[in-house]
Order: C-alpha cells, then structure tokens, then sequence
C-alpha cells in the first residue's frame, strides 16, 4: 500500500522544492479507483530565482495592447475587450504548474465569471503541441499560439505568469507562479 507520494522539483540540477502527500488509514477495497492527490487549497508555487525584475510592467500600469492570430486562425485583438476584466495567462507545454493551471480553467468545477476573459498565451509552444495539448483539456478562451513577442512586451520570462487587467485597462495584479487561490477568483462557483 502506498503510504506517500513525493514530487521534487529541480532548477540547474538542484532540488529546489519538494511536496508530500502522506496517506493513512488505509483500507483495502476490491473496487479499482486512480490514485489522485490535490495540492492543500493555500498551496501556491513561485519561482525562486527573481524573474520579476525582468517584467516591464507593473501593477498600475496600461495594458499593452496587442494583435495576433490565435489558434483557430482568428485575429485577436486585446484592446477590443476594454471594459471587461481579462487574465491574460502565460504558459507553457513543458511546466508541471502550467498542466496544474490547465486542469484547473478545464475542471468541472470551474466556470469562468461573466465579466471575464481569459486569453492563454503560449511563447514557447509551436502550434502542433498546442493542439495536441488543447485536446486533453477543454478551453472555452482564445489560445495564442507562439507568442514570444507578447510575452517580450510583458516582460516575461517565468511560468505560469497571470496578469489581470481591470475594465478600465489597467494592470491590477501581476501572479507569478501557480496559485489555486488566485485562479478560483474567477471562478464563478467560488
């Protein structure tokens, strides 16, 4: 019987954080069930070298505007959504937080708020991996595909990053790293 799962995370070859999950009270059942664990609900992951200061914005600033085609070969254009709040989340294929926010926004038990937009913007990934990716998770948002150079004009250079945008376009916060909290603020089951 399994009585812990351990996942250790390294940066350059060194471990840079580990997590438990212990398991007790076990009981033996001839029905078959997937071993499943959840992060605890104030678990968070953020990156333990500084690639804040490599962003070029801040809280308080103008959203920089931007047009590109997305993945289903249709022009976006954020500043076409002035006057709705929007999350802009940058993310990547190969980033197990990046899978964990994916598996979040595709849950059962997510429903985006109706005054929000989410748009997944992915630098790193070229268009076949996304849509390999997109097909094990279900995304009602516009997918950006190999957008280096929004990703440039943000600053960013860590993920999972989030940053929201207020109604008025204004920058209100800036997440770096994975956060379950953050994400269910625009839950609208919470």
């Amino acid at each position: 019987m399994i009585d812990k799962f351990e996942r250790k995370n390294y940066f350059k070859d060194e471990l840079s954080q580990t997590v438990q999950i212990l398991y007790n009270e076990q009981k033996i059942n001839k029905n078959k069930i997937s071993l499943d664990f959840k992060l605890p609900e104030n678990y968070y992951s953020e990156p333990f070298f500084n690639v804040s200061k490599n962003l070029k914005v801040k809280k308080g600033d103008n959203a920089i505007p931007f047009k590109e085609i997305d993945l289903n070969g249709n022009t976006f254009d954020l500043y076409k959504l002035k006057g709705k709040k929007i999350l802009l989340v940058f993310s990547t294929i190969n980033c197990g937080y990046c899978k964990m926010t994916a598996e979040q926004f595709s849950s059962s038990e997510f429903k985006l708020k109706n005054n929000v937009e989410v748009i997944y913007l992915k630098p790193l990934d070229s268009k076949e991996s996304i849509k390999n990716f997109q097909n094990k998770f279900v995304f009602y948002f516009p997918i950006l595909a190999q957008s280096k150079s929004i990703a440039e004009l943000y600053g960013i250079n860590g993920y999972p990053t989030f940053i929201e945008i207020n109604e008025n376009f204004i920058i209100e916060e800036i997440k770096l790293g994975y956060s379950r909290e953050f994400i269910n603020r625009f839950n609208q089951n919470e």
